[in-house]
């Protein structure tokens, strides 16, 4: 199954060079291995730095363009044994970043579910996290990583970036509660609604490493 990958959007944070002394080239050899060291320095959080690390590949003489880097770090990303993705109790939820929560997602869409799986750009996202396609059908997704509930406004962006994306469904995914007014307002726009619940009986259903 091939994977996508959407761009990130982030502008260059100068870590180039911090990335240059972390990254010794006589001890790597391929870009496989750059990618691999990479995200075990970085792990989720490698969109921060992703255009630096295209720098930096460039300047060890790999010809990939960011599109094949890209590809290459969601390829790692959905298939390589991270301890942050490896659950043991729902709780080691709320330790995630944000971002790790998309990436945790991502993992369970595509490993187990069977979807493939866009993380959408970074910035002027549109009210989306991801898009998961399968059997035709694509689903836009807001994830979010919060203690608090989450209200009206969750529903009203990936509503409205159902039809920016153009997929056919919307959805919610959440590591806490909806307020009862959001519950109310997904029912009257069919945007489908995953809280803490749903979650974890999700993952317990797809055995996904809880």
């Amino acid at each position: 199954m091939r994977t996508q990958y959407q761009g990130m959007g982030y502008k260059s944070n100068n870590h180039l060079a911090l990335l240059k002394k972390a990254f010794p080239s006589d001890k790597l050899d391929t870009i496989e291995d750059y990618v691999d060291l990479f995200l075990r320095i970085r792990g989720a959080k490698f969109q921060k730095y992703f255009i630096d690390f295209c720098l930096l590949c460039r300047s060890r003489g790999f010809n990939y363009n960011s599109c094949q880097i890209r590809e290459l770090i969601l390829d790692r990303l959905l298939y390589g044994d991270y301890k942050i993705f490896k659950l043991k109790k729902i709780n080691e939820i709320d330790e995630m970043t944000g971002e790790e929560f998309e990436v945790f997602l991502a993992r369970f869409f595509f490993n187990r579910c069977g979807y493939l799986v866009d993380l959408t750009k970074r910035s002027h996202d549109k009210g989306s996290d991801l898009i998961v396609q399968i059997n035709g059908i694509r689903t836009v997704i807001q994830a979010k990583r919060r203690k608090q509930h989450i209200g009206i406004k969750a529903v009203q962006e990936v509503y409205a970036a159902m039809g920016y994306y153009g997929t056919d469904k919307a959805m919610v995914v959440i590591s806490s509660r909806f307020s009862k007014p959001a519950k109310k307002f997904a029912e009257r726009l069919n945007v489908e609604l995953w809280d803490r619940q749903f979650l974890m009986q999700q993952l317990k259903a797809y055995n996904f490493q809880i």
